[in-house]
């Protein structure tokens, strides 16, 4: 089905097609000196996302605005924690200037400039050095420091894997070089098996389930069967899954996936995060505590303070705004993972939709994982909230892979 769509489309092979702005729609009038055409970058800002932009900078800045909220009041040891709102600000200022310049580059640079290859190696080679002198934090050997700049490189080899798997599954999809699913999918697999297996073992379980997600959507929007799909889903829940738990995971990992279902088993160790959580969104009522309240679960240190403003900043939000705010954000968040949905469905090529659904997938299983651990419906696995959470580098990702949704969306017009 996609395959078809696509060869009517014939967004490959077509002529190029530029699609000019109306000057009416400006005043009538074309001032002196200034190109709107399509191709001139002033055309091409004109042609953006815009409920995409706007979605970015609101999430932004309310994430910015949510770090605040959930630090501010901290004293004595944890005073460095009060100042990660302006580290924060820093960071998205820089990533949206990232952001801008990936926008307004054809997105084909991922296959033409070899920037898929690129982008994955590095993930890979920060991966593996990782594993030799890595940071050790919360049981896992996942942190890289490279002079002030502390992050984790699962982070650069998610974004690379879905870039090296929307290139070869577009490459070998059925209207370019038709290869059998089976070998599509071995070959996914090898490129994929590397850096999951190098981030499980770390061992961070949450970063690794990242990627299965991502995978299935991509084989499914790249052309594989259902019936292959279906097939690595049952072997994954049946094989890997099992020997996972029975070989990799380390004890506190096991207990999170044990007392999510009941809290209360362990409501000082292992449950207690997932509690305190829950009553700070239970105790907002309808309307919320109010925003930077006194005498909040979080402002009273019962979330625990070390990981409020990233892994449980959803129930620091909901604490303050209380039920119906916090619906409308979830419904929000909802529309900006469907609005990547909808920029796939409209590229001009393969390619560009399955960057758009890794990447939606990508968003949708960070903002799944991370408030469904919160309300206690999924295991905790210290995923954080794109752009709502603190965490520069990652928010700088982010907003480098909603600029690749608006190159696609910006070119989506325009052959190769």
């Amino acid at each position: 089905m996609i395959g078809k769509r696509y060869q009517r489309r014939k967004p490959l092979f077509g002529a190029i097609r530029q699609r000019s702005f109306s000057y009416e729609t400006l005043g009538g009038l074309r001032p002196q000196g200034i190109d709107f055409e399509s191709n001139s970058l002033l055309g091409k800002l004109l042609q953006m996302n815009k409920l995409l932009l706007a979605l970015t900078i609101f999430f932004s800045v309310f994430g910015v605005m949510a770090i605040y909220s959930a630090t501010y009041m901290r004293s004595g040891s944890w005073h460095y924690l009060s100042k990660l709102w302006v580290k924060q600000t820093i960071w998205v200022i820089l990533g949206f200037g990232l952001h801008f310049a990936v926008a307004l580059i054809d997105y084909r640079w991922v296959r033409e400039k070899f920037g898929a290859i690129v982008i994955y190696v590095v993930g890979l080679i920060l991966l593996i050095v990782t594993e030799i002198r890595g940071v050790h934090r919360s049981g896992a050997q996942s942190w890289l420091e490279i002079g002030p700049i502390e992050f984790q490189p699962s982070q650069v080899a998610v974004l690379g894997g879905i870039l090296i798997l929307a290139l070869v599954l577009s490459e070998t999809g059925p209207t370019m070089n038709p290869v059998a699913p089976w070998l599509r999918i071995l070959f996914a697999g090898m490129l994929v098996g590397g850096p999951f297996l190098l981030i499980l073992i770390q061992p961070d379980l949450g970063s690794a389930l990242v990627w299965v997600p991502i995978v299935l959507a991509m084989l499914f929007v790249g052309g594989i069967p259902k019936r292959w799909i279906a097939l690595l889903v049952i072997t994954g829940c049946g094989i890997c899954a099992p020997l996972a738990i029975a070989f990799v995971l380390q004890g506190y990992q096991l207990d999170r996936l044990m007392v999510f279902t009941d809290p209360e088993r362990d409501p000082l160790d292992s449950g207690y995060a997932i509690l305190q959580a829950l009553t700070a969104i239970g105790s907002a009522g309808l309307t919320g505590r109010g925003w930077l309240a006194p005498n909040t679960q979080n402002a009273n240190g019962f979330i625990p303070i070390s990981t409020a403003h990233n892994d449980y900043i959803f129930a620091v939000i909901a604490e303050q705004i209380g039920l119906a705010p916090t619906l409308i954000l979830l419904f929000a968040l909802t529309v900006f993972i469907l609005t990547a949905i909808y920029i796939g469905l409209k590229a001009a090529d393969h390619l560009g939709a399955l960057m758009a659904t890794g990447i939606a997938a990508l968003f949708f299983t960070h903002i799944f994982l991370n408030t469904g651990m919160t309300v206690s419906f999924v295991p905790i696995t210290g995923l954080p909230l794109p752009l709502l959470s603190y965490g520069g580098t990652f928010a700088t990702l982010i907003l480098f892979s909603i600029g690749l949704l608006q190159s696609i969306w910006i070119h989506r017009n325009v052959g190769n």
